[in-house]
């Protein structure tokens, strides 16, 4: 391993060479998750939350309509959320969040550091709602 790929492992606690792959899944397993691309209508400082967070509202479409969570994704200013493309899980059920009723969670690229990078979907014609295969 050369010295550029050396990772801290105190220091980076999410570093891929920690990061042990995961059981299999059945396709069934996969497909039940109800992934969507939504878009961002509204962000707020969380300031219930003990960690630095946003409780964010995100437009999925006309079927499943405007959700909310609370996401530790400060790394982004709220003008760079506000109408942002994301993609979400929307059916894992609801769960309280530092004052906050979850209702969806926000996919991201975990870095090394902890921090979220956002996925987004790719495309001028995606709409909100449009399910993730």
């Amino acid at each position: 391993m050369g010295e550029f790929h050396v990772v801290d492992q105190d220091l980076l606690p999410y570093s891929i060479e920690t990061q042990a792959r995961k059981p299999a899944v059945t396709p069934a397993d996969f497909l039940a998750l109800d992934i969507r691309t939504g878009r961002i209508i509204s962000v707020k400082d969380n300031v219930k939350a003990r960690q630095p967070a946003y409780i964010i509202e995100a437009d999925f479409g006309p079927v499943v309509g405007v959700l909310v969570t609370s996401a530790k994704v400060k790394n982004y200013s709220e003008e760079a959320l506000l109408g942002r493309s994301i993609v979400a899980a929307i059916n894992l059920g609801t769960k309280r969040i530092a004052g906050v009723k979850s209702e969806f969670l926000i996919l991201g690229a975990l870095m090394a550091d902890g921090e979220v990078r956002l996925l987004s979907a790719d495309g001028d014609d995606i709409l909100p709602g449009q399910p993730i295969g």
